[in-house]
């Protein structure tokens, strides 16, 4: 086996530079603080991949959910829901009494509407107090 020649050749010192740092300790420091910072920017993307890769399987999760809601519910209206005979010219009082009701329950709107809006200008008047 043939013995590696551990020398530098002439070609390879003749390439050897050497420089002389002014300040080395704060080029020292200044190169480790840029360490830190990108360690930390790695660590904080880290982090964000992750809650990227969470909120993919939270919304993966609501639309399989959102999914199932919607079929429960055609399902819903086309099986068990009852199917009403739509008899219009049998009762046509019903239809009168309805309008009725609606007319009653419009005038009871507004008094409670009022009642609302009186109970609001008190609480506004208690925080202006304050």
């Amino acid at each position: 086996m043939p013995r590696k020649n551990l020398r530098l050749n002439k070609t390879e010192e003749a390439n050897t530079v050497y420089v002389r740092l002014d300040e080395p300790v704060a080029i020292r420091k200044n190169s480790l603080s840029c360490a830190i910072d990108s360690t930390k920017m790695l660590k904080t993307y880290a982090e964000i991949k992750s809650l990227r890769e969470t909120r993919f399987n939270i919304m993966g999760k609501m639309k399989g959910s959102t999914a199932e809601i919607n079929s429960l519910v055609k399902d819903l209206e086309r099986n068990k829901m009852p199917h009403l005979p739509l008899d219009l010219e049998e009762k046509p009082s019903a239809t009168i009494s309805k309008v009725n009701k609606h007319t009653v329950e419009a005038k009871e709107e507004p008094v409670e509407v009022l009642r609302l809006k009186k109970e609001l200008e008190d609480i506004e008047r208690k925080l202006r107090m304050l």
